[in-house]
């Protein structure tokens, strides 16, 4: 019986999108192939943290259950970095991602964090739903998430999601902004854990873009190289959403 499994968990079942990542280092292209091959067969549900964060960890645990009965063996959420210090640098609270962690972990499940959101005290736009404004104070909240994760089994990281919309990177999506904030924050997932794999964020599959709105996926791509952030990212995350017109 899989009833219980949420209609929108279930819609966001991917595989090659983001967990059956393709490499992106050039300079193996062998083993890239051979990585991908392997990750490839295995599936993954996209899981926003928003759909978990309230529910009693009963039925946090049915869901999960219903994942590991259909064969998924990755959960892909979010790590809200505006919920766990939504007030200063030096105040964590993990007690929502420590509870989701422990129940997708008793069913066999590998955890994506996806680490997003800016608390109010760190946006460029005082006062207003804003990126970022230092790529360092993000760092440091990522280090200390993998830090406490690691230990846990959690290697792979996905830093921030869909950065080329509008909406994920408020007011406007910033190709050269990102690529300052991944070139920190995997500087500062390694440090703390040399053998993590670091993932690009999920681009939205937008073909065109429009100034202050978003940022085509394959424009958004060549700025971030451009900017030299290639070696900072160990595969590129796509979601390869369709909309089709008739």
């Amino acid at each position: 019986m899989l009833q219980r499994t949420s209609r929108v968990a279930m819609s966001s079942l991917f595989a090659a999108a983001v967990i059956g990542f393709a490499p992106v280092r050039a300079e193996a292209p062998d083993e890239a192939r051979a990585m991908a091959a392997a990750t490839a067969r295995e599936i993954g549900i996209a899981a926003g943290l928003g759909t978990l964060r309230d529910r009693p960890r009963e039925e946090i645990e049915a869901e999960f259950a219903d994942y590991a009965a259909l064969g998924v063996r990755w959960l892909r959420t979010d790590i809200y970095w505006s919920n766990v210090q939504p007030d200063a640098p030096d105040k964590y609270d993990w007690s929502v991602i420590d509870r989701v962690v422990s129940a997708a972990q008793a069913h066999g499940l590998r955890v994506l964090p996806v680490v997003g959101t800016t608390p109010p005290w760190a946006r460029s736009i005082p006062g207003e739903r804003s990126a970022p404004r230092d790529p360092s104070q993000y760092a440091a909240f990522i280090a200390a998430a993998a830090a406490r994760y690691a230990p846990l089994g959690i290697h792979v990281w996905e830093i921030w999601n869909e950065p080329n919309l509008f909406g994920s990177w408020p007011p406007a999506p910033d190709a050269i902004a990102y690529a300052r904030l991944l070139i920190a924050a995997s500087a500062a997932i390694r440090a703390v854990d040399p053998e993590a794999t670091v993932l690009l964020g999920g681009l939205s599959p937008v073909v065109d873009t429009r100034p202050g709105k978003f940022i085509s996926a394959t424009e958004f791509l060549a700025a971030i190289y451009d900017a030299g952030a290639g070696d900072a990212f160990d595969a590129v995350a796509f979601h390869p959403y369709s909309f089709p017109r008739r």
